[in-house]
């Protein structure tokens, strides 16, 4: 049994809002608990709305919830966990090839970021970076959601589905251009809030700088 690790809990009708509410501190599971919580939440929910079937209609229905902010729905999600802590499908063995791989046995992705010469990655450092050279696990459920961000764009990014449902990948073309719409969007609410700030491009472009997404 893996260690027991910590959650976000999701409000999905909340993810396109300014609330501080939409991401707040879940509960603890172990890997297989958190299994189960997710499996009875997707059965409980498909039971309930029988006419959503194939993947793109849980889409559509996911993307309407967030567009229109209704109903409420809550998940929970865990994210930034070390292999060493909830465990790995791959060896943990340094600078070794996992055999359990076949022909992609140096696709380890616990030690492909420590060989420059075989590895897709081509760094050299002392020690683990978590996120880089030693993977980060998350564990997902239906309608859980990991923000935009950008930093898969910085480097080489190597994804591996253990198990579960197809997982959906949005791919921005036009960060920068989304970021501004969203920087844009967030200045105006608070100029409605607040009569001291002017939308001017200055402010637009300062605060396009701090936008963290993700």
């Amino acid at each position: 049994m893996t260690k027991k690790f910590a959650t976000y809990r999701q409000r999905v009708d909340q993810l396109n809002s300014l609330s501080d509410s939409k991401i707040s501190d879940g509960k603890f599971y172990d890997a297989n608990s958190y299994r189960r919580m997710a499996l009875k939440f997707e059965s409980e929910w498909r039971q309930n709305h029988p006419s959503v079937c194939t993947s793109s209609e849980v889409e559509d229905t996911f993307l309407r919830i967030i567009s229109e902010r209704k109903p409420q729905l809550v998940v929970e999600y865990g994210a930034n966990l070390s292999p060493k802590d909830v465990g790995s499908g791959f060896s943990m063995e340094q600078d070794k090839a996992d055999p359990s791989l076949g022909r992609f046995s140096k696709w380890n992705l616990n030690t492909i970021g420590y060989k420059p010469e075989e590895s897709l990655l081509g760094l050299e450092c002392d020690g683990n970076i978590s996120g880089i050279t030693m993977p980060w696990i998350y564990f997902g459920m239906m309608f859980a959601n990991f923000s935009t961000h950008v930093e898969d764009n910085h480097l080489f990014s190597i994804n591996y589905m253990h198990q579960g449902s197809p997982k959906t990948w949005y791919g921005v073309r036009s960060v920068l251009k989304i970021l501004k719409i969203i920087s844009y969007t967030f200045m105006f609410q608070l100029h409605v809030r607040r009569t001291d700030i002017s939308l001017t491009r200055k402010n637009q472009r300062s605060n396009t700088g701090t936008t963290r997404c993700g």
